[in-house]
This record gives structure tokens, C-alpha cells and sequence, in this order.
């Protein structure tokens, strides 16, 4: 099972590729699932635990979440991803983690000051991200379909 230290390490190996290409400003922190969950409530436009599928706070599967600003921060929740990545061997986990920061960096790209905080511009934002993250990274996008699909994220 990867470390704290190795998946901040591969989040900012994947960040310093993506800097090859495109200029932005970001951090990565790993937080508790608590302190996670006090950030999704904070900012994600509809509260998750309102969603009737959710008997308790650990059936959130929401591994990531990014804060934006001036320096864009993008936060793991550590429980999560562990429990996303426990049956993959270890190169899969570490193709996992590069696959998710680069497919929140592109949201971050695409981010604009003014965009609305609702459903609908969280979900226009998935669907460009996601387009461009798998025309950059074809392969890292079957390993992220993959991990998605064994945890039923859509």
C-alpha cells in the first residue's frame, strides 16, 4: 500500500508533467476522512449525505476534491483513496494516483473566476476535463476507468 509521502510524491510527479504543457499554481494535501467531508460540505453545490444511496458518511467514494484560488489546492481524502486502491498491486496504485491528479489538473485548467457554483457547471467541467485528460492520457484513462468501475464511481 502506498504511503502518505509517495502519493503527495506521485500527485507532484504528475503535476511538474503536466507543467510541461501548462501553467498553473496548485498544491496537494492528504486529509482525514472527517476533515474531507467538513470540505466537500463546505463546497460541493448539493450536500452528498442528502443523496438517498448514502446510509453513512463512509459510503462517499468522492476521492478528491479541489479548492480553487490562487493557488489552486486539491485535497485526498486518504480513507478513500486506500480503500479504492487496496486490491490493485502497487504500480497500478501509483498509475491510479498519477491518473487522478493529472484528470483534476485539467479541471483546474479549465477553471474560470466566474463559473457558477452549481450542478450544472460541475458537470460541464467533468465532461471537458475528463475529454481532455483522455486525449492526453489514453492509458492513464483506462487505469482511471478501471479503479472507477471496480468502486462504482460513474
Amino acid at each position: 500500500m502506498l504511503t502518505d509521502r509517495e502519493i503527495i510524491k506521485l500527485a507532484n510527479d504528475a503535476y511538474a508533467e503536466f507543467l510541461t504543457n501548462f501553467l498553473i499554481e496548485c498544491d496537494f494535501e492528504l486529509l482525514s476522512l472527517n476533515k474531507f467531508v467538513s470540505f466537500l460540505e463546505k463546497t460541493v453545490p448539493q450536500d452528498p449525505m442528502k443523496d438517498k444511496s448514502l446510509k453513512t458518511i463512509k459510503d462517499i467514494h468522492i476521492p478528491v476534491l479541489v479548492v480553487y484560488g490562487e493557488v489552486n489546492k486539491v485535497y485526498f481524502c486518504k480513507n478513500i483513496l486506500l480503500k479504492m486502491i487496496k486490491r490493485l498491486s502497487k504500480e497500478k496504485q501509483r498509475l491510479f494516483i498519477m491518473a487522478l491528479t493529472l484528470h483534476e489538473l485539467y479541471h483546474i485548467l479549465n477553471n474560470s473566476q466566474n463559473r457558477d457554483l452549481n450542478l450544472y457547471s460541475f458537470v460541464r467541467s467533468e465532461k471537458r476535463a475528463n475529454t481532455e485528460f483522455r486525449e492526453d492520457y489514453p492509458d492513464l484513462a483506462k487505469v482511471l476507468d478501471e479503479v472507477k468501475k471496480r468502486t462504482k464511481l460513474k
